[in-house]
Parts: structure tokens; sequence; C-alpha cells
């Protein structure tokens, strides 16, 4: 089982936070400082945040980019209640950067 401390820090390698200009996924970040199967299970995890996140769809009719960010993000939180506030950041940050 994945533990929260690492899945946090894992998704933050992950998206290139305080890192990277922009969002960056680059799941080498995570292997060089998980190790190859840690990491890759690491990677995994965070891809399926990833993915729950990008499958929440702005209502443009009812939000402005910032509203729908904290909207998806509140859902975020809700369904994985492990996450600490850096990453919930990181993931605002990845959520509005791809539905600029």
């Amino acid at each position: 089982m994945v533990q929260a401390l690492e899945l946090s820090r894992a998704t933050l390698l992950f998206l290139g936070w305080k890192i990277a200009p922009f969002p960056d996924h680059d799941e080498s970040r995570v292997i060089k400082h998980y190790g190859h199967a840690d990491g890759h299970i690491l990677v995994a995890n965070v891809c399926s945040i990833l993915s729950d996140l990008m499958e929440i769809v702005p209502d443009w009719d009812g939000h402005d980019l910032g509203k729908a960010t904290t909207r998806a993000i509140r859902q975020i939180a809700r369904k994985y209640p492990a996450l600490n506030g850096d990453v919930l950041a990181a993931l605002a940050w990845t959520y509005s950067y791809n539905w600029k």
C-alpha cells in the first residue's frame, strides 16, 4: 500500500511543482527518487489521481477557470483526503494549466 506522504511527494515530483515553469509530467524524477519498483508503483498512483482530476470537465456556463479549478480540487480532495495542501495546489496548477 502506498503511504500518503510518499504519494504526495511523488505527485509533486511528477508534476514538477516548484521545479518546472509549467506542469511537466516526468516519471523519471519519481523513479530517481524512489527507485525503479517503488517509483513505478507511485507513478501509476499519481497517474490515477491525474486521470480522475482531468475527467472533471469545467462547466463553462457557470464557472470561469478559477471557479472550475476550485470545484475540481474540492472533488479531488474529497476522493483523496490524504493529499496535503501542497499537492492540492500542484493539482490546481495542473488543472488550470490544462484547461486554459
